[in-house]
């Protein structure tokens, strides 16, 4: 099976690409008709509706920065 981001060659049964980590889904299900597609394709070949494939899972944003502490300020003057 090939990747559908890389375009490398997979193992057939494979889940994820051994070089990029994509997902390797072996077809498309249209979300109106329910009809089943390749994966290469971008409409559906029984109603015509516009196939999108499912978005990588996103990493979690990495919270900000703590605030720095505030200057002290020199207390001899």
């Amino acid at each position: 099976m090939k990747c559908p981001k890389c375009q490398t060659e997979n193992r057939e049964g494979a889940e994820f690409c051994k070089e990029c980590g994509e997902p390797l889904q072996a077809e498309l299900i249209c979300s109106q008709c329910g009809h089943v597609n390749t994966q290469d394709s971008k409409f559906c070949d029984k109603c015509g509706n516009p196939l999108t494939k499912p978005a990588p899972a996103s990493t979690p944003e990495a919270p900000p920065p703590p605030n720095p502490p505030p200057l002290l300020v020199d207390a001899t003057r």
